[in-house]
């Protein structure tokens, strides 16, 4: 009875490890732009309902995304929001500098979309945007004032990836259920 109550926790972690939901600070989906912060939030509707997605899109189409600002005063900037393929190369680990040094020719050819920088009374910022190729898109947040940029954050996210590495978990995963039978069972010796 002891083997069979060992093989249950061991099989059930979040039993033991339960908690919580995500707090703000750990959220992956949120943008810091200077002291404030904003939520990303992507949809999209014609291949996955009502899902929400942000670090990643299992799919290639039209999305919707959703910028809710978390700090009331992003209200009070004018605030721009554009998208980019990733043409650093970089992919997860892009930069704001990284696209400062880059040439302003390369960023305009990479862009898929472009909001103005304007006042957001409601605190949201929400369009459609055609993610067709796999890969890196670089979501990009910038406060604007009359005298240019004064404030800019990335948020990348990847469309499509890979997920054959999750087909490799599998083998490990069966391994460890037929030992831990056998064990329950019995059938292994001491």
């Amino acid at each position: 009875m002891i083997r069979i109550l060992s093989f249950i926790i061991l099989l059930m972690p979040s039993l033991v490890f339960a908690h919580g939901g995500v707090s703000i600070e750990d959220d992956v989906c949120i943008i810091r732009l200077n002291n404030y912060k904003a939520h990303f939030t992507g949809y999209m509707p014609e291949q996955r309902g009502v899902r929400e997605f942000c670090e990643s899109f299992p799919v290639t189409g039209r999305a919707i995304i959703a910028i809710d600002f978390i700090s009331g005063e992003l209200r009070e900037q004018r605030i721009k929001f554009e998208v980019a393929r990733d043409f650093t190369g970089k992919g997860s680990k892009v930069t704001a500098s990284d696209l400062q040094g880059a040439s302003k020719t390369l960023y305009k050819e990479a862009l898929i979309h472009s909001e103005s920088a304007a006042f957001r009374d409601t605190g949201t910022i929400n369009f459609s945007v055609d993610l067709n190729e796999k890969g890196w898109y670089i979501g990009v947040m910038k406060i604007v004032s009359d005298d240019g940029v004064v404030g800019e954050s990335v948020f990348p996210f990847n469309v499509a990836p890979s997920t054959t590495w999750r087909f490799l978990l599998i083998i490990p995963g069966v391994l460890i259920l037929v030992i831990g039978l056998l064990w329950v069972s019995g059938t292994l010796k001491r």
